[in-house]
């Protein structure tokens, strides 16, 4: 005589709490790939404006590795969870569509940058040589300069 054993079914209260525990899990990972990726695409943006990039090459440089940060964080956590698919793939690369923003203001900054150079409004400002907006804030600043009866404190 062969026995039929019945599945063993999760109380509600044991899923719910399954459940909660692993929301819990999945923002933290979340709240781990967030605060790692701005960390490191801070850190490359800072370089990449120290060495005299432009705004928009630096802002690139950022975009790139805060979106390889934040996918990279997500993909280990799928193939420590065992949930690696196409789906969860494409997912994870969902984050790098808000970067796109960044890039058009940073492209727009060095649009202005260079307008400013060519119509010589920079020289009247005092700015010898200026790669992005930084190093523009840092030779106006703490500066009183007058044009055309105006006066601009910096």
């Amino acid at each position: 005589m062969l026995l039929k054993k019945n599945p063993t079914r999760l109380s509600i209260q044991q899923q719910e709490k399954n459940f909660g525990l692993q929301l819990l899990e999945f923002l933290g990972i979340q709240v781990l790939a967030l605060g790692l990726s701005v960390l490191t695409g801070g850190i490359a943006s800072a370089v990449g404006l120290g060495t005299g990039l432009s705004n928009f090459a630096a802002a690139f440089i950022s975009f790139g590795v805060e979106t390889a940060t934040d996918f990279a964080v997500n993909q280990i956590y799928d193939k420590l969870t065992s949930e690696v698919t196409a789906k969860s793939t494409a997912l994870n690369l969902l984050p790098a569509i808000g970067g796109v923003g960044k890039l058009t203001r940073a492209a727009r900054t060095t649009r202005i940058l260079k307008l400013a150079k060519e119509t010589k409004l920079l020289e009247k400002l005092g700015v010898i040589t200026a790669n992005n907006l930084e190093d523009v804030v840092k030779q106006v600043t703490g500066k009183k300069i007058l044009s055309d009866k105006l006066i601009f404190d910096f």
